[in-house]
């Protein structure tokens, strides 16, 4: 589906449904997936469908969550280890799906999202001191077995293979 095309009619389609039953609606925008140049950076396989949603919220006067420019920054920065956040068994990966580790991060990009735009019957639920995403330390392979298993006793399950680390 065309970015600016059918995808935007939708995104016009939901946020005057969601006005219609009296919800405020948000928009966000995908988040980036994890396929690198040899440069380093992100292919750009999404950004068009960023500013898709970025331009049907700025006309419908609609909060914009950027997901996309915050997890090429993120991923970009985390390099070879923004792997462990998504998807794979040690040989295949999957550039698009996060794992629990990575699905966490997410939920802190959004979090700090609804804090920078200002959403107050929502903001006033974020606990700010809990939604920090630094990045992987260099040497956070050695570290990802104890990091992992300290995601488990909390539920995460989607889980990096912990013979790869």
């Amino acid at each position: 589906m065309d970015a600016f095309g059918g995808y935007a009619g939708n995104l016009r389609y939901y946020v005057n449904e969601a006005r219609a039953c009296g919800a405020v609606p948000i928009l966000c925008s995908p988040i980036n997936r994890i396929l690198f140049e040899p440069d380093g950076t992100l292919k750009n396989l999404l950004g068009e469908y960023r500013n898709a949603v970025k331009s049907v919220a700025d006309e419908m006067h609609v909060p914009f969550l950027d997901l996309w420019l915050r997890s090429t920054e993120y991923m970009e920065a985390a390099g070879e280890d923004a792997w462990d956040y998504f998807w794979g068994d040690g040989k295949a990966r999957d550039y698009t799906h996060t794992n629990d580790i990575g699905g966490k991060l997410i939920a802190k990009f959004v979090a700090l999202e609804l804090l920078k735009a200002h959403i107050a019957p929502i903001q006033k639920h974020i606990k700010s001191d809990c939604i920090a995403t630094p990045l992987p330390k260099p040497s956070g392979r050695k570290n990802q077995a104890e990091n992992i298993n300290d995601y488990k006793t909390i539920g995460l399950v989607n889980l990096p293979d912990l013979d790869r680390v």
